[in-house]
């Protein structure tokens, strides 16, 4: 069993769509220092000994509002393998606006 996280929009729970235990990301670096700019961050990516979950959860165009948005993340229910003492840290949200295909 793994941790439920749930997401929401301006209040409304959104569906999760892709969900990657195995997710290598080179642009997070934990609590490294992050490289300056220009470097090939892309390689470093193999490097990686972080333990990141990529979470992707679709939502509809209708439930974005003009101005301030709000997204909201909770834990719901923990997994034997985080346990009620393992930190979750959210390390970086992106938000894309267009037409989702299938």
């Amino acid at each position: 069993m793994n941790d439920t996280i749930e997401m929401r929009l301006n209040g409304k729970v959104l569906e999760c769509v892709d969900r990657n235990p195995e997710w290598i990301d080179g642009q997070i670096y934990g609590d490294r220092p992050v490289p300056q700019s220009g470097s090939q961050w892309w390689t470093r990516a193999g490097e990686q000994k972080l333990k990141l979950l990529r979470l992707q959860y679709a939502a509809e165009p209708g439930l974005f509002r003009r101005g301030l948005n709000k997204i909201s993340l909770c834990v719901r229910k923990r997994g034997p393998n985080g346990g009620a003492r393992a930190p979750i840290q959210v390390e970086k949200v992106e938000v894309y606006v267009g037409r989702r295909t299938e």
